[in-house]
């Protein structure tokens, strides 16, 4: 066997498959298919990478619980074939099969191994072909992605001008919801889901048309855990910069509103870069009048006096702060008011605290207390009538640690309290009522959505109810008066939200813990 490490350099090689085929040499193989012959199937051991030189191949997939197979894509000359399972070592996502007489280089696992012992530059050049082809498969496909919704939508209106209004920049939380969102995914296990979305492209889920306005959501397939890694960052913003501006834009849309981490990962919006006429808008002024409110339909609802009870806001980021601003122009506000956040954000959180005092309502106390990742035993939290939270830091709180009688509003993400523990302990003792912040009930405005998301009571009637940062875009597009939300937001932009709220008749959606209504 030749020794890899005299191969050429990658600076050496051409930016064309044809010079890295030679600079492989003999290890590639040359494989041909005949008219309807399977190169592979969905489920299969992942053994080779294939560069389709001539012919065309069929891309298919078997839907869980299906026995028949749906034709998704078109592989063309030039174009790679398995190179996801290739280098992350997963199974087949999907079977393909040749269109006609098909002439391919087959790249075996046993080279890859060899080229990742030896550490080989041509691993450098194969992964910046792959980016190019993602980028120019990227383009070539945006008015066909793999979840066909918008395409759907686009032939529901006999084929005029893709003009999808608003979207909501969202994310996966954790595999599962790759599996929701993605269901030609649903054969894979959670080790294969994460190894894979690092490979798909943004796409269009659900695109709906309510009353003067079109509404879709474009998904990015990365989950949570993958944005918060520091490693891939640069990578993240610029899928959001690039990837996700360029296909909204495409589309016609004019408002894309950032759900998830999307916000925080893009500093409230500020990193996002040539845009052109597509308007950013955070959502967190919308978040945090829906938090308010929500803090508001608990206190009617558990008939609890607030003034003389004690809050304790956790997390002083963006919605935090303003949710903070927001709730001391009230008229039924807490006694006392605890800000908390980590040590590195203490700076931060007093200079809101200093320019929150001079205006405080008559009898309110305003605190600060610093918190480590796990809170201690003493922290307020543990001892307040009501726990807000907005933290990205996830199960920071032990629910069987709160106080009897508290009031959990959390709109963290990843969550910072067990969804199920607390549910149990709701359903065994009622002694805490922890409520999900973030969902508004939009049917005033002829929204109704059946996306499969876990508060999807009934999926053949859909639902009203709207995360809130998608409802931020929705108003923004009816109420040209608004301005979008691009940094923290100011107490002036939530008021005229606020004031559009009502005037559109929203209201916060009923009290839940997680899927559960309370």
């Amino acid at each position: 066997m030749t020794d890899l490490k005299h191969e050429p350099k990658a600076d050496k090689l051409a930016g064309d498959w044809q010079t890295l085929l030679d600079a492989l040499g003999q290890r590639v193989e040359d494989v041909q298919l005949t008219p309807g012959q399977r190169l592979f199937s969905q489920r299969d051991i992942s053994d080779a990478l294939y560069i389709l030189i001539s012919g065309e191949l069929a891309v298919r997939v078997c839907p869980r619980g299906s026995h028949l197979e749906q034709v998704i894509a078109h592989i063309h000359p030039g174009e790679l074939v398995g190179e996801i399972g290739w280098l992350s070592g997963t199974r087949r996502s999907a079977s393909v099969d040749a269109v006609g007489d098909v002439k391919l280089k087959r790249l075996g696992t046993e080279l890859l191994a060899e080229l990742r012992d030896a550490e080989h530059p041509v691993l450098d050049r194969i992964s910046t072909i792959l980016d190019q082809r993602k980028r120019l498969d990227q383009r070539r496909l945006q008015g066909a992605p793999v979840v066909d919704a918008l395409t759907q939508w686009w032939n529901r209106r006999n084929g005029e001008t893709r003009n999808v209004d608003v979207v909501l920049l969202n994310h996966p939380r954790h595999a599962q919801d790759l599996r929701v969102a993605l269901p030609w995914l649903q054969g894979l296990d959670n080790a294969e889901l994460e190894e894979i979305s690092c490979w798909l492209r943004p796409v269009f889920c659900e695109v709906l048309q309510i009353p003067g306005i079109s509404v879709g959501m474009l998904f990015l397939p990365r989950i949570a855990a993958y944005l918060m890694d520091p490693r891939r960052r640069a990578e993240s913003r610029r899928l959001m910069n690039q990837d996700c501006v360029s296909l909204a834009r495409n589309n016609g849309v004019r408002i894309m509103c950032l759900g998830g981490l999307s916000a925080s990962l893009m500093r409230y919006g500020r990193l996002f870069e040539d845009t052109g006429e597509l308007c950013i808008t955070t959502g967190h002024a919308m978040t945090s009048i829906c938090c308010v409110r929500t803090l508001e339909a608990a206190i009617e609802r558990f008939n609890i006096e607030p003034e003389d009870r004690q809050l304790t806001v956790l997390g002083i980021g963006s919605v935090g702060s303003a949710f903070t601003e927001l709730l001391l122009t009230r008229e039924r506000c807490p006694g006392r008011i605890v800000l908390s956040d980590l040590p590195a954000q203490m700076s931060r959180v007093r200079e809101l605290a200093e320019r929150l005092r001079p205006g405080l309502p008559s009898g309110v106390q305003l605190d600060l207390v610093d918190a480590e990742e796990r809170l201690s035993a003493d922290h307020p939290a543990y001892h307040s009538t009501f726990l807000f939270s907005a933290t990205s830091s996830a199960n920071i709180i032990d629910i069987n640690s709160v106080a009897a009688g508290t009031v959990l509003i959390d709109d963290s993400q990843p969550h910072c309290w067990s969804r199920s523990e607390a549910w149990q302990r709701y359903s065994d003792r009622g002694d805490i009522y922890p409520c999900e912040a973030g969902l508004i009930d939009c049917d005033s405005i002829g929204y109704r959505s059946f996306f499969p998301y876990d508060f999807l009571e009934d999926p053949q009637a859909g639902t009203s109810h709207a995360w809130c940062c998608l409802t931020e875009g929705l108003l923004l597009g009816r109420n040209p008066e608004l301005q979008p939300t691009i940094g923290e937001p100011t107490l002036e932009s939530m008021l005229a939200y606020d004031r559009a709220f009502v005037k559109e008749n929203l209201c916060p959606a009923p009290l839940r813990c997680g899927s559960n209504l309370l």
